[in-house]
């Protein structure tokens, strides 16, 4: 099988679990009384507002900037997102089960572009574009990948894994080359790779070689990058830790949809070796954005490590994890986590390499969004990290 017919193969297995596990709920009283519980329950929660209190003047360069390391947020020009499930939106607030198959790509944490911070979608796009109003790239609306229309240029695929890197780094070239609308040459692009879900819920399935080959697919899809882009930063975003996901249960229809999703994480033989295996898959992140091949001065690749070892965050009146931070499918990161990752992934990109921390306080879903400065306006890279 190819990578091409392998990622529609994934996609297809994605929407066949989602539409199996609702047609399962749907036929037990039981099952689909839960389920209506959790999702009424999750009607109820609030986000937090996001204000972005800064001086904007110094979010963008008086004149286009020709080093990597002199960037600030506002020269953005185009935006990109690669990934999986989380990165296409499935789940983002689903009401039914067969939403979770429907890709909400217009609110996605960092690529979704619909409406604005002042609306309530807290991405990084629509911070980015508190800078520079005419950012590209950022997806809208529900799609799927295929309406170009839409999606842009978040390449994400449901079903995705280390494999769909490469295939999903050529299709991003392809696009940008297509777009009449951008100069590929003199635009500053920022592309977000975020994938490992999927890798780790096929522990069960696959050896311990896979740790290698995660590498080798993240290291081509960055050789890809660096040999087709100019003028670009690649943010690298370790996948979290999925072994809490049980707690998150709120009883037989959670249970269910999560033996279905990512058994691993629920089997109790197989649930201990999936921490290890997700820190080694940060170690392969870090070989790559660590690269001497991908340093130019119009290119680099930034580790943002926030979320290796992030705790979800905990429901003050039960104790146990905040339900809502998981969709009503009680796997897939609900708004409320995509407004989190969206805040830690900027607040990441404006914090030195060296200081960059490997996980936030996630009760502080609020946390303040950092502002560039006159001291230190620019994205940092490890040229500019002091």
């Amino acid at each position: 099988m190819n990578v091409v017919s392998g990622s529609l193969s994934g996609q297809l297995e994605f929407v066949s679990k989602v539409l199996t596990a609702a047609e399962q709920i749907e036929r037990s009283r039981e099952l689909k009384a839960d389920w209506e519980e959790r999702v009424r329950r999750d009607r109820e929660i609030v986000l937090p507002k996001a204000e972005l209190d800064c001086d904007v003047s110094f979010g963008r360069s008086p004149t286009r900037p020709t080093s990597v390391h002199m960037v600030r947020p506002g020269d953005i020009d185009i935006i990109s997102g690669f990934g999986d499930s989380i990165s296409a939106g499935n789940g983002l607030g689903a009401q039914t089960l067969p939403a979770v198959a429907i890709e909400n790509r217009g609110e996605v944490w960092s690529i979704g572009g619909d409406r604005s911070l002042e609306d309530g979608v807290v991405t990084v796009p629509n911070i980015i574009r508190k800078y520079n109003p005419n950012l590209r790239g950022a997806s809208i609306c529900a799609s799927t990948r295929d309406n170009v229309e839409k999606s842009s240029l978040n390449v994400a695929e449901p079903g995705g894994d280390n494999t769909d890197m490469p295939p999903q780094a050529n299709i991003l070239v392809e696009r940008l080359r297509a777009d009449p609308n951008i100069n590929l040459a003199e635009d500053w692009k920022l592309v977000t790779l975020f994938v490992g879900g999927n890798d780790l819920c096929a522990v069960c399935r696959r050896d311990k070689n896979s740790i290698e080959n995660y590498y080798k697919n993240f290291d081509l899809a960055v050789q890809i990058l660096h040999d087709n882009l100019t003028r670009t930063i690649v943010n690298l975003v370790p996948m979290f830790d999925i072994t809490p996901v049980a707690n998150f249960s709120t009883g037989i229809a959670c249970d269910y949809l999560q033996w279905t999703f990512c058994s691993c994480a629920r089997n109790s033989t197989t649930k201990p070796t999936m921490r290890p295996i997700q820190l080694q898959y940060f170690d392969q992140l870090e070989r790559v954005a660590n690269d001497p091949r991908y340093k130019r001065d119009d290119f680099t690749v930034v580790l943002q490590p926030h979320l290796r070892d992030m705790i979800p965050p905990i429901d003050e009146s039960t104790g146990g994890f905040l339900q809502g931070f998981l969709s009503p499918d009680c796997f897939h990161p609900n708004r409320i986590a995509h407004q989190a990752f969206a805040r830690w992934l900027w607040n990441g990109m404006l914090t030195p390499i060296g200081q960059k921390v490997f996980s936030y306080d996630s009760n502080r879903l609020d946390v303040p969004l950092t502002c560039p400065t006159e001291e230190n306006p620019y994205i940092f890279t490890d040229g500019n990290s002091g």
